[in-house]
């Protein structure tokens, strides 16, 4: 305003604010991506926070005006990443980013004595045994994802699942316990109707936990525990790699929940594990050896989902022609991965 020049006061209300602090300045935006080429270290405000930007600083209050020292956050991938890396579209490049999005979320995932490693899980393994009901909560392509996880989880884990509309979910009267685990699967993490079915469904005693691409993130922050895609900024309107992501990610939960539970040995659980892994470079065969299908998919998405489908189904039909790489031993793991099915 006229009386203070040099000040910026910003406040978070249910949209996303961002503010970015680096050697020449701070700056605020509503995506990290607008702060990239200035800073790498940003604050996410939680809703009822206050940031003021003056040339010697931020500072932050609460609702009440008290001070308060919020959470930095680094961000490690460039503006590179946002760009079309010599692709004709973002749809294009994004498709071909499916195999390293596998890859990443999987690093590090197995320990070599055959345990999943989740660093943000945030859950006990006694609360996850204890689990004995899971909804999944989404929104858009995200259900869908979520679609494949209750097959996953009920066949591998034998816990009854059930996907929601994540904006149905809090208008029905779920049926919800202590022991009952929701998942909450966002791409931006921001996605107000799954933001809503969290806290309902903490105010009623669940665990939640989230499968989201955005760290720090309101999902993240409201979970007890999470799983990053590794997917990083999605530019494209039509989901692929942050869908990918998402199956994979749900893959581990799901893998999980059965260690936990005993109903898949460790033996078996790193044999799945591996299949997973496989998935990357058989992602990467079919973009290698499918060109001209899989550019006439992008260039359909782009155009309009009708028009895609037929792209799509035309690519499904080739590669399926095709002969996907040869994996050694891949029949005999994938009988010897069967969960033993109790008497």
């Amino acid at each position: 305003c006229a009386d203070e020049p040099d000040v910026i006061a910003v406040a978070r209300k249910d949209s996303p604010i961002v503010v970015g602090v680096g050697e020449t300045g701070s700056y605020v935006a509503s995506d990290v991506i607008a702060l990239i080429d200035a800073t790498r270290d940003v604050v996410v405000l939680e809703d009822g926070q206050f940031a003021k930007l003056t040339p010697a600083g931020v500072e932050y209050t609460d609702e009440a005006g008290n001070v308060i020292e919020p959470k930095v956050t680094h961000i490690d991938w460039d503006l590179d990443m946002a760009e079309k890396g010599g692709y004709p579209d973002f749809m294009l490049k994004e498709i071909h980013e499916q195999p390293r999005v596998v890859r990443d979320t999987l690093v590090g995932r197995m320990t070599p004595a055959g345990e999943l490693d989740i660093d943000e899980l945030g859950l006990s393994l006694e609360e996850l045994n204890d689990i004995d009901r899971v909804y999944v909560i989404a929104c858009g392509t995200s259900y869908h994802a979520g679609l494949i996880a209750k097959n996953l989880i009920e066949g591998w884990a034998r816990i009854p699942t059930e996907v929601e509309a994540a904006s149905e979910f809090r208008y029905r009267n779920p049926i919800i316990t202590p022991t009952t685990l929701v998942v909450a699967v966002s791409q931006s993490g921001e996605t107000a109707d799954t933001l809503a079915a969290i806290r309902d469904a903490r105010i009623k005693g669940a665990k939640v936990f989230g499968i989201t691409n955005v760290v720090g993130s309101p999902v993240a922050r409201e979970s007890d525990g999470v799983i990053y895609t590794k997917a990083n900024k999605e530019i494209a309107v039509a989901s692929t790699k942050s869908f990918i992501g998402q199956v994979v990610s749900l893959t581990l939960l799901a893998l999980l929940l059965a260690q936990v539970k005993y109903r898949l040995t460790t033996k078996q659980a790193r044999m799945l594990f591996r299949e997973l892994s496989d998935t990357a470079e058989q992602i990467q065969w079919i973009l290698d050896t499918q060109t001209e299908a899989v550019h006439e998919a992008a260039v359909g998405a782009v155009r309009g989902p009708w028009h895609g489908c037929r792209y799509f189904l035309r690519g499904c039909a080739q590669a399926q022609r095709g002969q996907l790489p040869a994996r050694r031993g891949l029949r005999r793991r994938r009988d010897e991965a069967r969960p033993h099915r109790p008497d």
